[in-house]
This record gives structure tokens, C-alpha cells and sequence, in this order.
């Protein structure tokens, strides 16, 4: 009786793994299909994620990040952009995100290319279906029905929308459904329940390295909310409930201090500041809850899950498991509407972070995931009323009024289903709502068939995975995609390839056309003075957003000036290529230079008045906080030899015949650390945002370089995170062991 027992057992886990299997390989199907044409060559046209952030920083930022770790390197300090840049510091950069890493390490070999990064969103995505099926199959207990709501979740509007350019965003959003899964088995008296603590921590903290600050702050109150509705209310079951989810919040924030505390530090500095109730409240309109059902229009402005999905959703509201995502997603809905509702005046004053970003569309994620998992809800139910048996008669009536009314629509959607750089009006309402039509009469058919019992429970599946898939492939077809490569123009390339070539240290600049955009010469390995980021260091910024470029360009120790425009006083042509052409300034500045004449500003904003009144800025520095320099007559002279000058480090020596002031064209940051023949000295912010060193009369040793605050700290809280976690688990399991 053992043995038979013991066999059956074994044979019913190996039946449950096939099923789990082949769910997740219709799945990894199902996405690789959906973004063929950006992955595979073929009879289809190539596509590329369409010239967004995604090519203009993410790109750029990630590969820089990747020849940075190919080369042994942290990469601490940018210095191709905005003149230098706190790259790790930046939370978007997402450096210590475990899918970067690997991708930089092992893959981005010897370059980051275009297509390897479009692999790693593509892989984003079929890993937020894995967890979102997990999530699901643990509340539904079916895999036909997780399934379903993991494509709802993985290929409907939200996420294939906008967090497709903004590879942040979607690299966080793919780990709520894990931390929910986490949460809910932490909260519950599973016997995995310590193990899914670590879990649960290890998951959060991948949220907050993934670098989106804004989906990672709405996941916490959407997470705190589903672990508020799901603690247990039983007598000695709720504190040690509690125990287990505070021990997966100190091991979330522990990982997420490697980026969290650069990043606080880097934020001191930077540009980011508490946003204006006008400036926080953007949201959606109360019409866009129209793209509920209509599959045409602007599909990133909808909460589209595919027709099938939502029937399923809204059957599962009479059940009582789906009470806690119908109040999640409703809030978050709400939410999502920024100020056209009553609720974020209140969020925006009282709740921690609302006043902090804007674009509260954002909170849609959640409400899609929610409708996802209502999703999954009532489609367990109606596939548990499917008969057993296959007739050829099944296949019949699914092709008659299930496929083909789904095929019929999908062709009318492709490929005018999602317009993303045009109207909501560009697909006619009428072809909208027809399409709508096609694909609720399909649904509601293979509904009214499954559950009256004349369609099997295989070919009911197979029907619902199919209207699901054509039915979201065909709404978001073209969306946020190109046929057109990315790339920067052709001229643009070769001039910053030339400038590439050229020996010494110096910037390249922009002329009021702005050639060089966003930040195109960090691909090229070009130091310049453009750039494109969310967030800046607030000194730099201020200097280089005012109007005196040529002040601007002599100061930042710009070379050459990249412009489609004749340039006239102050510049001479030195190349020419196509419609762009290179000019070398004439009056330009050194890397660094000394100055015997100073005049005080108490502030940032006076120096920046007085910085951008200069005349002779190499004669003539504006110094905060410093003692005015003594007054000599002796004529001031100046001989230098930098022996290092690299993203993050500037060594030489430098004479000065009187005692000087050393101006060093690197952005004034805390980070940097200075020392003059082997001693630290104090830096000073000149010219509202170089480094200021003083000297005195003679020769010395100079070294500077960039620490990133906050860094070393932050890698001991990560590595005892991780550490935790590993214990945490341990423990964990070894219990699961211990009670069989």
C-alpha cells in the first residue's frame, strides 16, 4: 500500500511539472511571437524600439556601464556626459541590477549593441510573466487559468506600452507579482512561509535596484495594502506573521542600500526637487477607462488586457478571493487619474513621495496586474465547468465562433490597433467598436460554451489562448516600435569619430542647433558638455542651461563645436561632413588652469549672476566659500603636466610662481577629494560649478578623484542583505524538512 501510494504521488508531481512546463513554454512562445520583428530575422519587416529615452539614455548610459564592468571597472563617474556625471549614482542606471550584470558581464562583449539590449527587455517580460503565473497559479489553483491571466499581464496595454522605452520602469514593475507571491505565503502558516520571507526580500530589493523610484514607491503602498487585507486575524498567528514580513523588509532595504544610499547622496546634489501640485497631478482622463474594451486608439493610454481576460475578470467578481485586487486596482485607478480626483490632493499632502513625481498614470501597473489576477480568477472557474471529453464537434463550433470572429478582428486591428504618435482618433470608432464586437461575441461564445458543457476542457484552453494572444499581438503591434534604425546621422558619426582620434583633454560642444543630441558622443567615447538624464547635478545644470555658450564652452574646456550652422567670431572651421562640420574655438581654455584674481559670491545663484558676467574667465575665477586670495604684484605664471586624466581621476603637476587658484574644468561635486603633494585639501565650487583647488607659490603633486558617497556603505548593507537572505532561507528550508 506504501509503495503504490508513493508511486501515484511521484507520478501526480511529474503530471503537475508537465503541466506547469508546457504553461510556461506557451508563454516563452507567446512573447518571443509578440516581439518577433525586433528579435528574428524573417518575411517580416524589422522593427526597433522606437527612438525614445530607450535609445537617447538608456542605451548609451548601459553600454557605457558595460565597457565599464568589461574593463574591470565600477562605473562610478561619467565623463561623456554633462561634462561628468555620477552614473552610479543615478538610480535609473540600475548598475547593481542583477539582469544588468549579467547582461554586461557575460553578454555586452566587446560592445553593448542595440539588439543585445532589446533581448534584455524581451527577457524582462517573460520573466514578469513567470512571476505573474506564479502569483496567480497560487491564488486560482489552475494552470489553465494563471496562464491566461499571466498573458493579460505579460502582453496587455500597460506593459507593452510605456514601459517598453523605459527600461526601468518595466525592469521594476516585473517584480510586484513576485513580492506579492512572497508576501502572501510569508503572511500565511505555510511551512515555507520563513523561506518566503527571504523571498519576499530579496525580490523588493531587486525592485528598487531595477532604479524606477516612482513604480517602486506605488509597488510598496500596493504591496503594504494586499499584506494589510491578507494578514491573519486568528489568535497567535498575527505577530509572528509580522515578524516575517518585517524581516523581509530589513532584507529588502539592506540589498537595495547598494543603490539607495549613492543615490540619497547624489539626490542632495542634483536637480530634483519637491514638485508644485500643478507640476505632481498629471494623470489620465476619466475616457481613457474607455480603453478597457476598445482595442484601437492610443493603446498606451488604456488599461487594455485583451477582451477574453476581461470577461473572465468580471466573472470573477462575485468570487470573495477577488475582493483584495478589486480594492488595489480600484484605488490604484483612482490613483492613476492624478489630480481629476479628490484622492491625490490628499496623496499629495499627506502620503510620502506623491509630492516627488509626476505622471501618475503610472499607478495603472497595478490596476492592470489586478485585472490580470481577476482574470486568472474567473478563468479557473470557467475552465473547471469544461467537459472532459474531445468530440470532433468542439473543434467545430471553436472555429465557427470562437477563431474565426477573433481571427476576422485581429485583421482589422493589424496594424492600425495601436497609435502611439497620433490620435485616439486614428482607428475610426465605428472600425473600433466593430472590432470590440468581433471580440466580445468570440469571447462570450467560448464562455457560453465551455460552461454549458459542449466545448472540452483542451480545446476550451487552446481557443482562450489563442483569441488572447491574436487579440493583444494585433492591438499593440506597432507599438512604441520602428522600422527605422536609432542611429545617429551618418555626419554626425563620422565628425565625433574624427574628434575621437584627436590627442589631449577636452570636450566637444554643441552650437544653438543642437547636432549632437541628447547623448549620441558618449556611444563615440566623446567627452561634451550635452546630455540627456532626469536628474543633474544641480550646479552643472544651471551653468550649462544659461544662454553665454561661448563663456559656457571656454570654461568647460570645450575643442571643437559640432553644428549644421555657420559659426563666425570665435571659431574656425577645422573639418566638414555632409551638412555638419567641426569647429576648433579660438580663444579656448585648458582642462585646467590657475588664477591669481578671485571675486567672493555668497551663493550659488550670485555666482552664477557673476560667472556669467566674466570677460576673461581664465583671468578672473568666482569662488564660494573661500578667503579672497593675498595680493601680490608679481605676474602670475603657470606650468602644468597632467600625467592622468581619466573619468574619474586627474593626477600631474602643476608651478605657480604666486600663490593661485587652480580651476579644474570637472563639475563641483562633494564626491571629489583632493590632495596637493600628498596632503587633502579643501575643493572649492568655482564658476558656479568647476573644482577650485588653492596653492601656494611653487611646485606641487596634484590628484584628485571622484569617491561616490554613500558607495561603500551601501555595499556592506547590500552584502549583508544578501547574506540574511541566504540564512533566512536556510532556516527556512531546513524547517520545511523538519515537519515532512
Amino acid at each position: 500500500m506504501t509503495v503504490q501510494a508513493s508511486g501515484h504521488t511521484g507520478a501526480c508531481r511529474w503530471q503537475r511539472t508537465g503541466w506547469h512546463a508546457a504553461a510556461l513554454a506557451v508563454l516563452l512562445l507567446a512573447v518571443l511571437c509578440y516581439f518577433r520583428q525586433l528579435l528574428f530575422p524573417g518575411p517580416w519587416q524589422r522593427q526597433y524600439i522606437a527612438d525614445s529615452d530607450f535609445s537617447q539614455q538608456f542605451f548609451p548610459f548601459q553600454r557605457f556601464i558595460a565597457n565599464e564592468w568589461q574593463h574591470g571597472r565600477l562605473p562610478v563617474w561619467n565623463p561623456y556626459t554633462f561634462g561628468g556625471y555620477p552614473q552610479l549614482a543615478d538610480p535609473q542606471s540600475g548598475v547593481f541590477y542583477p539582469l544588468n550584470v549579467v547582461f554586461n558581464l557575460l553578454i555586452a562583449r566587446p560592445d553593448l549593441t542595440y539588439m543585445q539590449l532589446e533581448w534584455r527587455a524581451v527577457v524582462s517580460y517573460f520573466l514578469g510573466g513567470v512571476f505573474a503565473y506564479l502569483l496567480f497559479l497560487r491564488m486560482s489553483q489552475s494552470v489553465p487559468g494563471a496562464l491566461l491571466g499571466a498573458l493579460a499581464w505579460t502582453l496587455g496595454g500597460f506593459l507593452t506600452s510605456y514601459p517598453l522605452p523605459q527600461l526601468p520602469i518595466l525592469e521594476t514593475v516585473i517584480w510586484l507579482p513576485l513580492v506579492l507571491l512572497a508576501v502572501d505565503v510569508t503572511l500565511s502558516r505555510s511551512p515555507w512561509n520563513v523561506a518566503a520571507a527571504s523571498l519576499a526580500g530579496v525580490a523588493g530589493g531587486c525592485m528598487v535596484l531595477a532604479g524606477h523610484a516612482q513604480t517602486v514607491l506605488l509597488g510598496g503602498y500596493a504591496t503594504f495594502g494586499y499584506a494589510l487585507i491578507r494578514l491573519p486575524r486568528r489568535k497567535g498567528s498575527t505577530l509572528p506573521a509580522l515578524g516575517r514580513l518585517v524581516l523581509a523588509g530589513v532584507i529588502a532595504g539592506s540589498i537595495a542600500g547598494m543603490q539607495v544610499l549613492p543615490s540619497w547622496f547624489f539626490l542632495q546634489e542634483s536637480t530634483r526637487e519637491h514638485l508644485s501640485y500643478a507640476a505632481a497631478s498629471g494623470g489620465y482622463q476619466w475616457s481613457d477607462f474607455g480603453g478597457l474594451l476598445l482595442p484601437g486608439g492610443i493603446f498606451q493610454r488604456t488599461f487594455y488586457i485583451g477582451v477574453l481576460p476581461l470577461v473572465c475578470a468580471a466573472l470573477a467578481m462575485r468570487r470573495r478571493a477577488a475582493w483584495p485586487w478589486l480594492t488595489i486596482g480600484g484605488i490604484a485607478a483612482v490613483v492613476a487619474l492624478g489630480g481629476h480626483t479628490p484622492l491625490f490632493a490628499v496623496l499629495y499632502r499627506l502620503a510620502p513621495g506623491f509630492a516627488s513625481f509626476r505622471d501618475q498614470e503610472r499607478a495603472a501597473f497595478v490596476t492592470a496586474l489586478a485585472l490580470a489576477a481577476l482574470a486568472a480568477l474567473g478563468a479557473s472557474e470557467v475552465f473547471s465547468r469544461a467537459k472532459r471529453d474531445t468530440h470532433g464537434i468542439d473543434f467545430v463550433l471553436a472555429l465557427l465562433l470562437v477563431i474565426i470572429p477573433s481571427s476576422v478582428a485581429a485583421a482589422l486591428l493589424f496594424p492600425r490597433g495601436s497609435t502611439p504618435f497620433s490620435s485616439v482618433q486614428a482607428m475610426p470608432l465605428g472600425l473600433n467598436l466593430i472590432t470590440a464586437a468581433l471580440l466580445l461575441a468570440s469571447s462570450g461564445m467560448l464562455v457560453a460554451l465551455t460552461v454549458s458543457h459542449r466545448l472540452s476542457r483542451a480545446v476550451a484552453i487552446a481557443s482562450a489562448v489563442f483569441v488572447t494572444v491574436v487579440n493583444l499581438q494585433a492591438a499593440g503591434a506597432q507599438l512604441s516600435r520602428s522600422p527605422v534604425v536609432p542611429a545617429p546621422q551618418n555626419s554626425v558619426a563620422s565628425a565625433l569619430r574624427w574628434i575621437r582620434q584627436q590627442q589631449g583633454v577636452y570636450r566637444v560642444g554643441n552650437s544653438s542647433d543642437g547636432a549632437i543630441n541628447h547623448n549620441t558622443n558618449l556611444l563615440y567615447g566623446v567627452a561634451g558638455t550635452m546630455g540627456d538624464s532626469p536628474i543633474e547635478l544641480l550646479r552643472s545644470a544651471k551653468l550649462l542651461g544659461a544662454s553665454n555658450g561661448y563663456l559656457i564652452d571656454q570654461l568647460m574646456a570645450v575643442r571643437y563645436v559640432v553644428s549644421h550652422q555657420k559659426l563666425g567670431t570665435g571659431f574656425r572651421l577645422v573639418r566638414r561632413s555632409g551638412d555638419v562640420s567641426v569647429y576648433a574655438l579660438t580663444y579656448g581654455l585648458p582642462p585646467a588652469w590657475a588664477v591669481d584674481s578671485v571675486e567672493m559670491a555668497g551663493s550659488m545663484q550670485e555666482a552664477l549672476t557673476k560667472t556669467l558676467a566674466l570677460t576673461q574667465p581664465g583671468a578672473l575665477a568666482i569662488v564660494e566659500g573661500m578667503r579672497p586670495l593675498s595680493s601680490v604684484s608679481t605676474p602670475l605664471v603657470q606650468r602644468e603636466a597632467w600625467t592622468a586624466w581619466t573619468g574619474d581621476a586627474v593626477a600631474g603637476t602643476v608651478s605657480v610662481s604666486v600663490p593661485a587658484l587652480l580651476v579644474v574644468s570637472l563639475p563641483y561635486s562633494r564626491g571629489w577629494t583632493a590632495e596637493v603633494d600628498g596632503r587633502r585639501v579643501h575643493t572649492y565650487p568655482v564658476d558656479t560649478a568647476l573644482i577650485g583647488i588653492r596653492l601656494a607659490r611653487g611646485r606641487h603633486t596634484i590628484a584628485l578623484r571622484y569617491h561616490q558617497r554613500g558607495l561603500r556603505r551601501g555595499l556592506l548593507s547590500g552584502g549583508g542583505g544578501i547574506a540574511l537572505s541566504i540564512v533566512v532561507m536556510v532556516v527556512g528550508v531546513r524547517r520545511v524538512r523538519r515537519t515532512g
